[in-house]
């Protein structure tokens, strides 16, 4: 149980710098920030758990405590990425429920989703994102998709035949 409560403690102090990072200012690239803050945490703490006197007892015993260790970091490092990114950038349904939210008993017009859910307002930001992130390029007045865009979407294509979905585009 040891190695739980380790996993997790490395996981709060990520955490916590994490958030006294945002609470001053927010990366320009939020995701690389957040991947180097949780993987840098993981391991420096290592590193201090032999540097450091008297810290080593709390450290992991063997090889295959490591491995417990650093997959469990790992695992919960991603996974926050994939949660944060589904926080950070607002979608079409969050904007949908949080609007019904806010219009209570008397209902949410339908013609204010319209005006709201906009090409300009989610298609457009979404495609500058691509390119700021090297994803994709702009030639001309086409998006073509990148060597990074490509790997992406080859892990893509890998996962959904794994799990035996077609892929789908628009």
């Amino acid at each position: 149980m040891h190695l739980v409560y380790f996993s997790l403690a490395l996981l709060a102090v990520a955490f916590v710098i994490h958030l006294s990072i945002w609470r001053v200012r927010v990366p320009s690239k939020p995701l690389k920030a957040l991947l180097a803050i949780f993987f840098l945490t993981g391991l420096v703490s290592a590193a201090l758990l032999y540097l450091v006197p008297g810290l080593a007892e709390f450290a992991p015993a063997s090889l295959a405590e490591w491995v417990y260790v650093t997959l469990f970091h790992i695992t919960f490092t991603l996974s926050y990425v994939v949660a944060y990114t589904s926080i950070e950038n607002v979608s079409p349904t969050l904007i949908t429920v949080m609007s019904a939210y806010e219009a209570g008993d008397l209902g949410l017009d339908v013609n204010y989703l319209q005006e709201v859910i906009t090409d300009e307002s989610f298609i457009k930001p979404r495609l500058e994102d691509l390119v700021e992130q090297e994803m994709a390029t702009l030639e001309g007045d086409r998006y073509k998709i990148a060597a990074k865009g490509l790997r992406f979407l080859k892990f893509i294509f890998f996962v959904h035949w794994l799990i035996n979905q077609r892929t789908k585009t628009g």
